[in-house]
């Protein structure tokens, strides 16, 4: 991990003050939101006195009285560390601070984003649940009041139909009233009695909000008692509690003892070290040191900004030269780690070791490992299952070793544990070690009349057709579609993925017997494609009439067709429904003709793209008054899927004054939004990455390509001089040799790519 520089702009934005430090009278008074949409602040449960240190939730409460004209987001989180759509202002303005200051200032919390939903506001209370005190921190008692600020809401005018998130409203809350009552040793002792109760019992996936409550109480606590709980569970194997506990790190006031334990942690045998773990050490080591970081001064002269700046970038190499430092004692410190402790810390080497040369071994001299592939494949158990998938998906690379082949038998063997898709990745990177012994299992298992693996990896053999499939297949599609024992989905797939032209008329009897009440059957119109077509393009259009439209299945087939077989008949197929009165089956025949089209396809989306135009000055009175999620909105993001369609395919490429074009001539915002974002990420050097998690994938700026033929089809419609940006792992080798391989092609054409 190496610790990143951030803009200027982007820091201050999170070193800036929550709310605008001016007295609550001064604030934007509630009675100046816009009309139709209120905003209330209250305390949970009504409570309005807390001892310093406990956790203080609120409820943010939004309601309209005009119908759907406003949304609200349900964001509760931010990747950033904190969501920052809620700001706080509490009067007076002394005795508390912000807990988090000095964590976004260690450069360690600027990147956004987050899930969450959007909820159509009506005069039922729309609530929002906050912890106060990830925002603020009471120092001292007193009575206090509080106001908040936020940018949750926004609008759902038909204009803005075209944006999901809306035109933002900014509104202002109520002011509320607070006691924050003195310290108080007897509840403090009570909270942390009762997280640790919580948290020391038997992990159970249906009580796991319960835990994150409770390592949030001894986050929050700010007691050296807490602050010991929290260095000695911060270990980086508990996904729900693990940010809580380097959040209360960071914010509490035992920086001494924390780090006096974090140190001794280093060599603790039974201990576990993740890059995490070494960033936060190293950063509140650094500030320990050092000091927090100064607020920017935004509104001093230049010369206290430039020596701001200066102070910054000197506290940023600092702070690298001692991660570094740390980073090399965790490697001497990892030799005398044992069983899970040791496993994943030399899991957290791998992220600063490049992938061995083929036949080579990884080395790592300061942890006195001669093979450590090998050595992680000895202690492979002790991971927990979503770190198994995360090792063998993203860092396959590096441990792929003869000693991993017995590690994934077990794990193949295994009942299907909760983790559906662990079983998948392992018989995936087994065909990789041993193409032998994976090409027998898999065989094997497409023969089981309840196949362990999906149609994904099952699919990955590279025959076109095997044909001592056919009797099984056909024998147990029979078998379930006679009996009604379930859907036979995997069995059709597999059929459409490996099945001859031998067992055809079974497969004909089936689809026009036992199957024909069955909707949403892709796979064997597929099948039928590849070994009789004329039949193929009569099923298909089938299924594109009235066969499937009792579950609106037709609205999605011409897609899942194309994904297994694309042909000339199928772009036929979709050009015939370009005027389809179903405007979702309009939008599955653009994506078609985008995605997997022939250089002819681009005519005919400009042309429905010129018609959409014509007809819409008239669609967009018939939307004006329906709902969001009402289908005939569907016509309103067709413009966007048309422009989207002839920007990102493989088989052509628009040049930016045509793209500009298309953008100046939307007529929805939703349109030009996209235009500009590919306009964007066609800005110089324009980016290229790859992946090998399912199967090769390759993406230049914002489209996918299947191949590495493919991509060099596309490059060479850029202009020479054209620079691209790499962004492969460096410790795959693999992705390293692609690397190479592009780099001569673009500079043998002219153009340049770099790392």
């Amino acid at each position: 991990m190496m610790l990143t520089r951030i803009s200027l702009a982007v820091f201050v934005a999170f070193c800036s003050p929550a709310l605008a430090e001016v007295p609550l009278s001064q604030a934007s008074a509630p009675e100046k939101n816009p009309a139709g949409v209120t905003f209330e602040l209250r305390l949970k449960d009504r409570r309005n006195a807390f001892h310093v240190g406990e956790k203080i939730t609120l409820e943010l409460v939004f309601r309209s009285s005009v119908p759907d004209a406003f949304q609200a987001s349900t964001r509760t989180y931010d990747r950033s560390g904190r969501l920052d759509i809620d700001r706080f202002q509490v009067e007076p303005s002394t005795d508390h601070d912000d807990p988090m200051a000095d964590y976004f200032s260690s450069s360690g919390g600027f990147m956004g984003g987050g899930l969450g939903g959007v909820r159509t506001l009506d005069e039922d209370a729309a609530i929002v649940y906050a912890d106060l005190n990830e925002w603020i921190r009471f120092q001292s008692p007193g009575r206090y009041r509080l106001i908040a600020a936020s940018s949750r809401v926004s609008r759902r005018a038909p204009e803005d139909q075209q944006n999901h998130w809306g035109t933002p409203v900014e509104l202002t809350s109520n002011t509320v009233e607070l006691e924050i009552l003195p310290f108080s040793a007897a509840v403090a002792i009570e909270q942390i009695q009762k997280a640790l109760l919580i948290l020391d019992r038997p992990r159970d996936p249906e009580k796991e909000a319960e835990r994150r409550v409770a390592c949030r109480a001894l986050r929050f606590l700010g007691t050296e008692a807490a602050a010991r709980e929290l260095a000695r569970r911060f270990t980086g194997q508990d996904q729900q509690c693990d940010f809580e506990y380097m959040a209360g790190l960071f914010s509490s006031p035992h920086r001494a003892l924390i780090l006096e334990m974090l140190e001794g942690q280093l060599e603790s045998p039974d201990h576990p070290l993740t890059s995490r773990y070494i960033y936060t050490l190293s950063a509140l080591a650094h500030m320990h040191q050092y000091g927090s970081l100064p607020r920017y001064p935004a509104d001093a002269s230049s010369k206290a900004k430039e020596d701001w700046q200066k102070d910054y970038n000197q506290r940023v190499q600092s702070r690298q030269e001692l991660y570094n430092r740390y980073w090399q004692r965790m490697a001497v410190a990892a030799s005398g780690k044992q069983g899970a402790a040791r496993a994943l810390t030399l899991e957290t080497l791998l992220e600063r070791t490049p992938a061995p040369r083929r036949g080579e071994k990884i080395r790592t001299p300061e942890a006195g490992i001669a093979d450590l592939a090998g050595e992680l494949a000895s202690l492979f158990s002790h991971f927990p299952a979503e770190k198994q998938f995360t090792l063998l998906q993203v860092r396959w690379s590096q441990i792929a070793h003869p000693a991993m082949l017995p590690v994934l038998r077990r794990i193949w063997d295994q009942p299907r544990g909760e983790m559906w898709n662990l079983r998948d990745m392992v018989l995936r990177r087994l065909y990789q070690l041993d193409p032998d012994e994976g090409r027998r299992l898999i065989l094997e298992d497409i023969k089981r009349a309840e196949p362990r693996g999906d149609t994904r990896v099952l699919g990955i053999l590279p025959d076109r057709e095997i044909r001592e499939l056919d009797e099984p297949l056909a024998t147990m599609l029979e078998n379930e579609l006679g009996s009604n024992t379930g859907a036979p989905g995997t069995h059709l797939e597999l059929v459409e993925r490996y099945a001859t032209a031998a067992i055809l008329p079974r497969m004909k009897a089936l689809y026009e017997g036992p199957l024909s009440s069955w909707t949403c059957v892709a796979a064997l119109p597929a099948y039928f494609l590849r070994v009789d077509p004329g039949y193929g393009e009569k099923a298909l259009r089938a299924g594109m009439s009235g066969r499937n439209r009792e579950q609106n299945c037709h609205q999605r087939m011409l897609e899942s067709v194309a994904r297994l077989q694309m042909s000339n008949i199928v772009e036929r197929v979709a050009a015939d429904h370009l005027n389809d009165p179903d405007p979702e089956v309009v939008r599955n025949a653009v994506a078609v003709l985008g995605q997997k089209g022939s250089p002819a396809a681009r005519k005919l989306l400009e042309k429905r793209l010129a018609q959409w135009r014509e007809e819409w000055p008239k669609r967009r009175e018939a939307v004006a008054n329906v709902k969001h999620d009402d289908p005939a909105m569907a016509w309103s993001y067709l413009e966007s899927d048309l422009v989207q369609a002839l920007t990102h395919s493989p088989e052509w490429r628009l040049g930016r004054d045509e793209v500009e074009a298309l953008r100046d001539s939307c007529l929805t915002e939703h349109c030009r939004s996209n235009a500009r974002n590919l306009l964007s990420s066609w800005e110089s050097p324009i980016t290229i990455h790859t992946n090998d998690y399912e199967g090769r994938r390759w993406y230049v700026a914002e489209t996918q390509l299947a191949s590495f033929e493919a991509v060099k089809k596309m490059l060479a419609r850029f202009p020479t001089g054209t620079e691209f940006r790499w962004l492969g792992n460096p410790s795959d080798s693999a992705e390293e040799q692609l690397f190479a391989s592009l780099q001569v092609y673009l500079e043998a054409s002219g153009m340049k790519l770099a790392p």
